[in-house]
């Protein structure tokens, strides 16, 4: 059996395939001799397709259409999937630039098992040692299809897949060379992308043998949100300054603000501000060059965070460093080997190399905020401009300003990650007709993250006036064998580089050893048809270290993180059972059920059972069910378990405490919020400034807890195929799901560690108030973060499929691909002393209803292809009502993709293709303004490209 490209999945989905959907058919051989095949979903080696499994498959010619050269990007398209990890967000996660990795049902993406061709493979890291498989590794042009199984299935392919399974079938046998090439950039002229492929195989020794090799590079480019004006943090949330706290007056507390600018961070050079007596205010200047110019005064500043808003706000540029996406480069080597050794016995073995790299770069080092400051208290050698002369006499020399070190530049991540694995497969048939597969494979992945423009918080962080000795001494002040500084003035190169630490980083390096073998065939004929079964052994053995430069070590840099190693193997034995029950009787064309069953032991996490019964009931010809009902865990990870202590600082942090959060807590909490800040020794929380909002974040330490255990979960699968026989090429699926985990794995967050807190009637018997450290003053001095078995999650919903073909005699055809996923709902509780929360439909990872159609017209050597993405808008918080925001809801997402591809002779074909067709953004909300998942940022993009195969 073979894989070929084309419109629908027909000929599956009429035998209850387990792949239906953008563009997939299966051509099989009329001969009885058909080639036995293992399907996503199932390790039993079959002649039919069909499992009791919903799976979505996207073939390699719908891949192409989309114009997408990183398959995460179109993976997150996908009604099933929400938001997981791409290049968008190194701004938010400043050390995992280029990462991508997928997320399905919204179950986190540590709970999406990944596979390529149907094995696991070694994985990459987050930059705290948390293992996950990087789609962006794996180049879209070698790739076949991609199989999403929706559903728990850890009893067929062991832990993690909790939510479901990612299979990438990679293309294997190919005669030939192929080089293709495309080449996009957005209307704006950012953010380029270009891809280069050459594959070229080869058959040898009579045809026994084929050897395929494959170069692939991939280079986007970054594009900034600061060349999209309104976009990121520029459209945020603000405390309405009209608001009375009274829940009844009908004014909400927050309202969308637009147009910001951080006025007090600093604008690109010095800012001050000077008390002004006949006004009673504060007036802010830039300073910078040779006049003082006038910004606002205080009056002008909006909280949280002091932002401004106007269409000329003044300042530091929110999404100076805000990027849509980072820059992001991969190169791939990759071989594969098939060969016939006897004609019972296949050989396969494939060898991959890939190296990635990118970069992101957020806000230089600064001293967020001084305080009122004297000139006097400074290096009187440091000459001061006259314009800031002028300035400082109408106070006596009292100032005050925020120091960001722009002469510095931005502090700058920059990931280097590699990737070496090796698999090899020998496949044969015993006598009896039974078939065995043996396999084998090696990997190894590096990741190293290199930091620069930190500052060495001795001689200059956040508190800091100016430039100190190691010992806190000002320089030019106390002590004269160090360059000194004054805030109002640029900072000379050689105070610059006094302060200025050399790059460090971390490197981690993970390893995989992987054996399987297993055995499927016929075990009895039943007289509905034969007993399928498939049995085997995996021995997988999983390893990270991660070494620390000594300067992370030492806390220098203001973060501390420390080296660790661990490793752990997992043995597992599985079997798997599938028998026809009736057939050929009223109302049952077939029945089929099935059982799976696996037991897995785990080094450091104990022996665990998982297991999945399933049933294929075909009613009708062209009418079927099928439901799947399994028992799924996931294991701990490593970095969970072992990791060492880090701290450092996690901005954006709000403390419940603050008088401006008091203002925004809701009612019915108010007074518990309020009684518990005042036991923490804050006498008046309403007119109570936080440290944590002056700093803008809290300070956090970072464990591992090597008393974890497995997360367990049940899920649920219910669906229906209908191919109705009166109307020609129109297929219909409806699946039900259900999953429900207890014992979740996570950290309790460290914002809803500090809101949950905060809301405790018994602050002595809590689970949360433990992990917050608050001083004297009442202020929060840390938090601790780390992973335990406490949540429970539970979401349903429904996945709509429909597939059509109309033929338009001469005129070709036009094919129709229509995917809905409706969240029915979505439940939490962070620990057994929580309550249930709802979040159906709050948030862009909860959205109702997803859809995606994907339109196809053909003529003769002519394709047009129209995409049309759509997605509800949401809630913006569990408790988003307009009396709390003036925009409780986000809008609707509805995004067009287009392109046409023309085949210019039998070997080439050119394309052209525009994403986003109407330039659509979202930046009109707070929510939405960072264009993340369903919500573009990036605008109109146009891209083009051919390939040509010999």
């Amino acid at each position: 059996m073979r894989f070929t490209t084309s419109p629908v999945a027909l000929a599956l989905i009429a035998a209850l395939s387990s792949t239906h959907t953008l563009a997939e058919e299966v051509t099989q051989n009329d001969s009885a001799d058909v080639e036995r095949i293992e399907v996503t979903g199932s390790r039993i080696a079959r002649i039919n397709t069909q499992t009791p499994s919903p799976v979505v498959s996207i073939g390699s010619e719908a891949i192409k259409s989309s114009g997408i050269l990183n398959a995460n990007e179109l993976l997150t398209q996908l009604p099933q999937f929400a938001m997981g990890f791409d290049s968008s967000q190194g701004n938010s996660s400043f050390g995992n630039a280029g990462l991508n990795l997928v997320n399905l049902r919204n179950l986190g993406t540590d709970r999406t098992l990944v596979l390529v061709n149907g094995r696991r493979v070694v994985q990459s890291t987050y930059d705290n040692g948390f293992m996950a498989t990087d789609t962006g590794y794996i180049p879209v042009d070698l790739i076949d299809r991609i199989d999403v199984l929706t559903g728990g299935a850890a009893a067929t392919y062991g832990a993690d897949a909790v939510a479901g399974v990612v299979n990438f079938i990679m293309k294997k046998e190919y005669e030939g060379t192929r080089v293709s090439a495309q080449y996009g950039e957005s209307d704006l002229g950012d953010g380029e992308a270009a891809s280069f492929t050459i594959t070229t195989g080869h058959n040898f020794n009579n045809d026994k043998g084929n050897v395929v090799f494959s170069l692939d590079y991939f280079d986007e480019k970054g594009a900034s949100l600061m060349n999209r004006p309104g976009s990121g943090e520029q459209t945020s949330w603000l405390n309405n300054p009209d608001n009375t706290s009274d829940p009844d007056d009908g004014i909400p507390n927050k309202i969308a603000g637009y147009n910001l600018a951080w006025p007090d961070y600093n604008v690109h050079g010095q800012m001050m501000g000077v008390y002004d007596a006949d006004t009673g205010n504060t007036n802010f200047y830039n300073v910078t060059g040779n006049e003082s110019v006038y910004m606002y005064n205080w009056d002008d500043w909006r909280s949280p965070f002091y932002l401004q808003e106007s269409d000329n706000a003044t300042g530091w540029h929110i999404n100076r460093y805000n990027k849509v996406n980072s820059p992001y480069e991969r190169a791939t080597f990759y071989t594969l080997v098939n060969y016939e050794l006897t004609d019972d016995i296949h050989f396969s073995a494939d060898f991959r190399y890939t190296k990635v790299e990118s970069q992101n770069q957020i806000s230089s080092e600064f001293n967020y905020w001084s305080g009122w400051l004297n000139d006097g208290d400074f290096d009187a050698s440091i000459a001061r401009p006259q314009h800031i002369q002028d300035l400082l006499a109408q106070d006596s020399g009292y100032f005050v300003t925020s120091i960001g070190l722009n002469e510095l530049g931005p502090r700058t991540s920059d990931v280097e990650r590699d990737l070496l694995a090796f698999t090899s497969t020998l496949t044969g048939e015993f006598s009896n007709g039974w078939s065995w597969d043996l396999y084998v494979s090696s990997g190894k992945t590096n990741h190293d993250t290199v930091l620069s423009n930190y500052t060495n918080k001795y001689r200059f962080s956040d508190g800091h006036d100016s430039v100190t000795n190691d010992d806190g001494q000002y320089c030019g002040v106390d002590v004269f064998d160090c360059p000194s500084s004054h805030p109002l003035v640029s900072m000379s190169q050689e105070a610059l580089d006094y302060i200025t630490l050399d790059p460090f980083g971390s490197q981690i390096t993970t390893e995989q050893s992987t054996f399987s073998a297993s055995t499927s065939g016929d075990l009895m004929d039943l007289p509905a048809g034969g007993l399928l079964f498939a049995a085997g052994i995996d021995i997988r053995r999983e390893s990270i270290d991660m070494e620390v430069d000594e300067t992370w070590q030492s806390g220098i840099a203001d973060t501390e993180k420390h080296p660790w190693k661990a490793a752990k193997t997992i043995q597992e034995m599985f079997l798997e059972v599938e028998a026809p029950i009736i057939s050929d009787v009223f109302l049952i064309d077939e029945l089929l059920l099935s059982a799976a069953g696996r037991i897995s032991s785990y080094t450091y996490a104990g022996t665990h059972k998982t297991w999945k019964l399933g049933a294929t009931w075909s009613i009708i010809d062209g009418l079927a069910m099928r439901s799947t009902l399994a028992h799924t865990i996931r294991a701990p990870q490593l970095s969970e378990q072992f990791s060492a202590v880090r701290t450092g600082f996690s901005s954006g942090k709000l403390d419940p405490c603050d008088q401006v959060q008091i203002m925004n807590t809701p009612a019915e909490h108010k007074a518990q919020v309020i009684a518990n800040c005042q036991a923490w020794g804050i006498d008046d929380p309403e007119n109570f400034d936080s440290l944590a909002r002056v700093n803008a974040g809290v300070d956090v330490t970072t464990t591992g807890n090597s008393y974890l255990k497995p997360e367990s979960g049940d899920t649920l699968t219910a669906g229906i195929v209908y191919t109705p026989s009166f109307v020609d090429n129109l297929s219909f699926t409806v699946d039900y799901y259900d999953i429900e985990l207890e014992d979740a794995m996570g950290s309790a967050g460290i914002q809803n560690t500090l809101d949950k807190c905060s809301k405790e009637e018994d602050i002595n018997n809590s689970v949360y108030c433990p992990l917050v450290t608050r001083g004297s003053d009442g202020n929060i001095v840390d938090v601790l973060n780390t992973t335990v078995n406490q949540a429970y999650v539970h979401i349903k919903g429904i996945d709509i499929e429909v597939s059509y073909l109309q033929g338009l005699d001469k005129f070709g055809e036009i094919d129709f691909a229509f995917n809905v996923t409706k969240l029915l709902d979505s439940t939490y509780r962070d620990s057994d002393e929580d309550s249930i929360h709802d979040v159906t439909g709050i948030g862009y990872r909860n959205v109702e209803l997803k859809a995606r159609l994907v339109t196809t017209y053909t003529y003769e050597d002519l394709e047009v292809y129209w995409t049309t993405n759509y997605a509800d808008g949401f809630q913006v918080s569990e408790y988003g009502t307009y009396d709390l925001y003036d925009k409780p809801f986000a809008p609707h997402s509805i995004m067009h993709d287009a392109r046409i591809a023309y085949d210019v002779n039998d070997n080439t074909n050119v394309y052209f293709g525009i994403s986003n067709v109407f330039d659509k953004n979202y930046f009109n909300h707070p929510e939405t303004s960072y264009g993340r998942a369903q919500y573009d940022s990036m605008g109109r993009y146009f891209y083009g490209g051919f390939s040509y195969e010999f």
